[in-house]
C-alpha cells in the first residue's frame, strides 16, 4: 500500500509497550502519527491506568493488548480516546493485519472529525471485529463480509451490486 500522507484529520496512536513497535509502523505507513511507551521516559513503565486521561486530551487512540485494563475500562465506563485491543495470543501478522484493519476504520470513522473514534474500543471477537461504544457491543464486520471484500476485485468491494426492485419481486 502506498504511504499515505499525515493527515491532521487523524488522531494520534499510542502503542502500549506490551506490543512490539511494528504495530506502530503499521499505523505510520497509513499517515498517523505514532508514539510508543516504550520510548517515551514520561510514559514508559508507568500503568495506562496513570495516562489514559492524557491520551484522551491528546486525542491519542491507545493500542493495547492488556485485556484487564480494556475489561476495566468498560465496566467503569471510563472516557477515552479510543482502544484498540490487540490480542495477545494473535500471530505477529494476525496482530499487523488487525492493526491495519484498525488504522482503516478509524481512518474511516475521522473523515468528518478527528475526535469521531473517541469511546469507541475495536477488537477481533468470534465472529468479526467488533466495536464496544458506549457499552454497547456491536459486530462491526463479521468474518464472512471481510472474506468477500478479500476476494473480490477491487471495484466490488467499493460498489456492491444491488438487486433491482423488478428481480426482488420476482424472486
Amino acid at each position: 500500500m502506498a504511504k499515505r500522507s499525515v493527515t491532521k484529520g487523524l488522531p494520534r496512536i499510542c502503542i502500549d509497550e506490551n506490543l512490539s513497535p511494528a504495530l506502530g509502523d503499521v499505523f505510520r505507513k497509513e499517515g498517523f502519527r505514532v508514539l510508543e511507551v516504550s520510548k517515551h521516559p514520561g510514559l514508559r513503565g508507568r500503568d495506562e491506568r496513570d495516562f489514559i486521561d492524557d491520551l484522551r486530551q491528546q486525542n491519542a487512540v491507545f493500542v493495547t493488548g492488556d485485556a484487564e485494563f480494556v475489561e476495566e475500562i468498560v465496566d467503569q465506563r471510563k472516557r477515552h480516546a479510543g482502544i484498540v485491543f490487540v490480542e495477545q495470543r494473535a500471530t505477529a501478522e494476525g496482530k499487523e493485519w488487525f492493526c491495519l484493519f484498525a488504522a482503516y476504520g478509524i481512518i474511516g470513522r475521522c473523515d468528518e472529525s478527528p475526535r469521531a473514534f473517541a469511546e469507541r474500543i475495536a477488537y477481533v471477537g468470534a465472529d468479526g471485529v467488533r466495536v464496544i461504544y458506549r457499552g454497547e457491543d456491536t459486530l462491526s464486520y463479521s468474518w464472512s463480509a471481510i472474506d468477500h471484500r478479500a476476494d473480490a476485485r477491487p471495484t466490488e468491494r467499493i460498489h456492491r451490486p444491488r438487486r433491482s426492485r423488478k428481480s426482488a419481486r420476482t424472486a
